[in-house]
Parts: structure tokens; C-alpha cells; sequence
């Protein structure tokens, strides 16, 4: 038995557009024509932001890293409840 999981990214598409139009730019700026994006380097581009912004998440502590047999895997931790911090501190 299978199970499918909806996930959903949260890239804007004025991002992916922003992406696409730098790309074109360097592309222009070597004098290659035509000056188009193949899919290859825009995913590279995106994966390499994801992977930036996912370990500045790690540093930060908002986002978990767990060591499996198969590589990496990760989880946001429960948020702290502010009000629990208050009656603990003593204000």
C-alpha cells in the first residue's frame, strides 16, 4: 500500500521569475543565443537556495536535522509557549 502526501513549496513566483531573469542575463552577458534557460541550470539555482536556506534554519535551532540510514531528514520543532517562559522568569 502506497500513500501519497500533498506537499507544497512555498516559492513565489516572482521568485522563480527573478531566477529565470537573472539566468537570461548572464546567458546575454556571454553572447550566447538563443539566451534561454534550460530547466538543468534553473534547478540547480533552485536547489541550491533551498539547501542555503535550510541550513541557516539548522544554525538558527527552527529547524531540526536528523541522521537516518539513507542521508538527512528534518523536522520544526514544537514552538515554545511565550507565556511559559513568563511564569518561569518570574515577571
Amino acid at each position: 500500500m502506497s500513500v501519497r502526501i500533498k506537499t507544497a513549496v512555498f516559492v513565489e513566483m516572482r521568485d522563480v521569475k527573478d531566477i529565470i531573469r537573472t539566468l537570461q542575463q548572464d546567458i546575454e552577458g556571454r553572447n550566447v543565443l538563443p539566451a534561454i534557460v534550460p530547466l538543468r541550470e534553473l534547478l540547480k539555482v533552485a536547489v541550491d537556495e533551498i539547501k542555503r536556506d535550510l541550513w541557516e534554519l539548522v544554525k538558527k535551532g527552527e529547524v531540526k536535522m536528523h541522521e537516518t540510514l539513507n542521508g538527512h531528514s528534518f523536522s520544526v520543532p514544537p514552538e515554545k509557549d511565550k507565556s511559559d517562559d513568563n511564569k518561569q522568569g518570574g515577571t
